[in-house]
């Protein structure tokens, strides 16, 4: 995989594996169907259906344009870029240099139109029940503070570290945040967004 990723529906797998299944049907963004691809041979599958969904790195040109300009310090000269498993966005511009820009860091308050919300980090890490630390970056922007997350402003690297330590020294406060972010996330559920692109496609069909 070549982004970090904690979604769970490659966490079936084994269970595939060991049922006997013969067939079956796969939904994931483009860095999940590739995982599943290098272990395809070895689940004894007849046939492996795969429905794709967009990544958060899949913008318009505009789009694309907004978050090059509010992100990197040189926009005009950026040739690539990669979210990557260190958590840093890198960019690669003309004279070859990379440079690196943390996740945390990114300013998408001013994304919201560019970035679906439900493709952070932070939403995947509350859906495994984590209490989270962040910013007001994609969900993070409709988190309360000490109630689903610990949420410190952009660059407040003292404020992030507070908020660690703070979940880790208070065991009350750190299950709280997690049930919470945990019921906060169930919108977001495999089972609803399935239902809800089921129902794009029956109208597609229908048109």
């Amino acid at each position: 995989m070549n982004k970090p990723t904690l979604s769970p529906n490659l966490s079936v797998l084994e269970q595939v594996e060991q049922s006997g299944m013969k067939r079956l049907l796969a939904i994931g963004v483009g860095c999940q169907i590739q995982a599943l691809r290098t272990v395809e041979q070895e689940l004894g599958l007849e046939q492996l259906y795969i429905l794709g969904t967009p990544c958060v790195d899949n913008v318009t040109r505009a789009g694309l344009q907004k978050f090059l300009e509010t992100t990197s310090k040189s926009p005009d000269t950026v040739v690539h870029y990669e979210f990557m498993q260190d958590f840093r966005v890198h960019f690669k511009h003309e004279d070859g240099s990379i440079e690196k820009v943390p996740f945390f860091g990114l300013k998408t308050n001013q994304l919201k139109d560019v970035f679906a919300p439900s493709c952070m980090a932070t939403t995947e890490a509350m859906a495994c029940g984590c209490a989270v630390v962040t910013t007001p970056t994609g969900f993070g922007a409709d988190l309360k503070h000490l109630q689903d997350g610990i949420v410190c402003g952009f660059n407040d690297l003292e404020g992030m570290e507070r908020g660690i330590f703070q979940l880790l020294e208070d065991e009350t406060l750190r299950e709280a945040i997690a049930r919470a972010g945990y019921d906060r996330v169930q919108q977001f559920r495999w089972e609803l967004a399935v239902k809800k692109l089921e129902q794009i496609y029956l109208t597609w069909l229908q048109a």
